[in-house]
């Protein structure tokens, strides 16, 4: 739990190079306890850090990683739906922030994991709202509001192949 919250104090005070170190030490020390809450938590962290820093891939990497833990589905759905904002691909963003709000409650009870879900949330919804005109806005929320966790999770995983496919395409043409 400290481990935790020393991440967190760190990113928070704008130290993103030791936060990365400790999300890195923490990651093997939960995989070897067998704790997917906190190794799945470690790699929302450094999937936060890697966006924050413009590493795309590294993000979509460890969101990919993140997201095989049920226990942080809502946080990470709600991450790929940050870095899909930031890829400029802002419909399917907003459909994996659809459902991230219908499951939020949970999320928001735990003190750990509700400053992380607000910090990616908000900001990338009010981008949302600045970038999609009205109808295509509520289209988009809406599929996103009748989409099952199964599929959003599919989605979310789709858009990050995708992501994928497409830096692959960049750098071979390079």
């Amino acid at each position: 739990m400290f481990e935790k919250t020393a991440h967190q104090f760190a990113e928070v005070e704008g130290q993103h190079a030791e936060a990365r170190a400790l999300w890195h030490e923490a990651l093997p020390l939960a995989e070897a306890m067998g704790d997917r809450v906190i190794a799945a938590n470690s790699c929302a962290g450094l999937a936060q850090l890697a966006a924050t820093a413009g590493d795309l891939d590294e993000a979509a990497a460890h969101w990919r990683r993140a997201l095989g833990s049920s226990a942080l589905t809502v946080l990470c759905l709600t991450g790929i739906a940050g870095l899909l904002k930031l890829q400029q691909r802002f419909e399917p963003a907003l459909q994996l922030l659809a459902v991230s709000d219908q499951l939020r409650q949970a999320v928001e009870q735990n003190p750990l994991l509700a400053p992380q879900f607000r910090a990616i949330f908000t900001p990338t919804l009010s981008a949302m709202q600045a970038a999609l005109d009205p109808d295509t806005f509520a289209q988009a929320w809406a599929a996103g509001q009748a989409m099952s966790l199964d599929q959003a999770t599919d989605l979310a995983l789709a858009e990050l192949a995708s992501s994928a496919a497409g830096a692959n395409r960049v750098n071979a043409a390079s």
